[in-house]
């Protein structure tokens, strides 16, 4: 798969084929500036690439209309994001209900105070997020990527701010989580402490300016 960009996209990112089976888990490990951003976008189908193709759980993200990748982003991709950007005026409970609603899924109020109790959060239901720990925070963040069983779990630069006990739970908790949902998980990184810690890895090396 390939991106094109600059001014007439004379420039090209290319990047190697990636294939990661339901419970499976892949790593994407590079610099800044070796278009890690870049093929999370194009994997999300924020971007479309110039060659190539973006298969996720059978459906083409490539190929299909704008409109239509928001809704199978929606229904898809659950994404854990270094700024974990909990709405701080929600507690952990209705984060989750939010996320619900935006994805197009039945609002379950039951499942998804299930889903938190289930990574320990069962008594921090109505806690907001400034009450949080880190790690209660980050336990949030991940379940409502995951609150709505997606076919990808994917999570950029999950680790970079952490420390190493904390990155430790945080790729532990990511791929049981993943195991246990059915969910392939994709993790973009500079990180050194990932390196061989996934099933897969990929490394991309930053472009000549």
């Amino acid at each position: 798969m390939s991106y094109a960009y600059g001014q007439a996209g004379d420039t090209t990112l290319a990047f190697p084929d990636i294939e990661i089976a339901r419970g499976g888990s892949c790593a994407v490990v590079g610099p800044s500036g070796s278009g890690k951003t870049t093929l999370m976008h194009l994997i999300a189908g924020l971007l479309t690439p110039a060659t190539g193709s973006i298969q996720i759980a059978g459906e083409r993200m490539d190929t299909s209309s704008q409109r239509e990748r928001d809704r199978l982003r929606g229904r898809l991709i659950g994404i854990v994001l270094q700024q974990l950007r909990l709405v701080a005026s929600l507690s952990a409970l209705e984060n989750l209900l939010l996320a619900q609603r935006l994805s197009g899924h039945p609002v379950n109020r039951a499942s998804a105070a299930e889903q938190l109790a289930g990574l320990g959060l069962g008594h921090r239901l109505h806690h907001r997020p400034h009450a949080l720990s880190q790690g209660e925070a980050q336990r949030v963040a991940i379940a409502r990527a995951l609150v709505g069983r997606p076919a990808l779990l994917l999570a950029d630069e999950p680790t970079s701010s952490l420390d190493d006990a904390n990155t430790e739970l945080v790729l532990q908790l990511l791929t049981e989580q993943a195991v246990e949902h059915g969910a392939a998980l994709l993790v973009v990184t500079h990180d050194a402490r990932i390196r061989g810690r996934l099933e897969q890895e990929i490394e991309l090396a930053k472009v000549a300016p």
